[in-house]
């Protein structure tokens, strides 16, 4: 879903960072750590969060967070051939911050709510979710040298994941049974057969439009999950107004 997709942007920029890391110790050799060597001879800093970019009920989010995740994102976005060069490209990475800015306040608005609404989340699906992290590794040596890099301990990462599982619990509290009604999917079938037609009528090979039944289900999805995106929205619209929440940026 995609406000999942949303609540897990904090996670998904930790496998990021896990990834660099990993490309790190294999390229530069004799120069980085040895999975064999002892990580509590590891120094890690101490993370600075850098200055205050927002504030939700009094609570800091820093610049550091916003900054790691813009890093990340326009990163994966030049590798698939994204400029931000460009006067195109400086609107694009200006949405890109809003973004990241909004998702950043967004999943302190969540945790705060959750945490008032009594949810805790789940150690079992937090453990879960380490133990999958875990198994994408070739030893259990490399994925702890992972997370020393990153300056976190496997009961953090779990933490995380536990806190994330928490957020979970209550947006699907707030969002209600999501409904498609077959009317609905039909209407949108039309809707996309009217501009096939449209399209095809200046094609000397008109493209092959599948029946209703062969892409009902995957209309249907789509149409789900648009009804969850907007319902999603407008728990954040609530959640914004109802709270104190300060842009610095």
């Amino acid at each position: 879903m995609k406000h999942k997709m949303k609540l897990l942007f904090v996670l998904v920029i930790i496998a990021i960072v896990a990834v660099g890391c990993t490309e790190d110790i294999e390229n530069n050799g004799d120069n980085n750590i040895g999975v064999e060597d002892d990580l509590d001879n590891v120094n890690v800093p101490d993370v600075d969060e850098g200055e205050p970019i927002a504030t939700v009920n009094g609570e800091v989010i820093g610049r550091a967070a916003f900054d790691q995740m813009l890093e990340n994102y326009k990163m994966q976005y030049e590798q698939q051939g994204f400029e931000f060069d460009s006067e195109e490209g400086q609107q694009n990475l200006a949405m890109l911050e809003d973004d990241i800015l909004n998702s950043l306040i967004y999943e302190e608005l969540i945790y705060q709510e959750a945490q008032r609404s009594g949810f805790e989340g789940s150690d079992e699906e937090a453990q879960n979710e380490v133990e999958m992290l875990k198994a994408g590794y070739e030893s259990e040596e490399e994925f702890e040298q992972i997370l020393v890099l990153n300056g976190l301990t496997e009961e953090e990462l779990k933490d995380m994941f536990k806190k994330e599982t928490m957020m979970m619990e209550y947006i699907q509290s707030q969002m209600g049974e999501i409904t498609v009604d077959e009317e609905d999917v039909e209407d949108y079938y039309n809707e996309i057969l009217a501009m096939y037609e449209e399209y095809n009528a200046t094609l000397e090979e008109p493209i092959e439009v599948p029946e209703f039944d062969e892409v009902k289900a995957e209309l249907e999805m789509e149409l789900r999950e648009e009804k969850e995106s907007q319902r999603y929205m407008e728990l954040m619209d609530e959640l914004m107004e109802s709270n104190d929440v300060e842009i610095l940026l």
